[in-house]
């Protein structure tokens, strides 16, 4: 997982942690925690992330 292109995507949008862990339906906490590299973002949560940030190529991000 490349989390520095998906935080590059956030900022691109300028969408803050807090603001996508509500959108994708998640608590802050958890989001900071994923988004560290301490845990995983299941594959649910990858496709919210995907829809919520109009990503063009999640290969990129969620499988390298």
């Amino acid at each position: 997982m490349q989390l520095n292109l998906l935080k590059a995507e956030m900022a691109k949008m300028g969408v803050t942690q807090k603001e996508l862990a509500a959108k994708v339906g998640m608590s802050e906490n958890s989001m900071c925690r994923k988004l560290s590299g301490k845990r995983i973002f299941t594959v649910a949560e990858a496709t919210a992330i995907i829809n919520a940030l109009n990503i063009e190529k999640p290969i990129d991000i969620f499988l390298r």
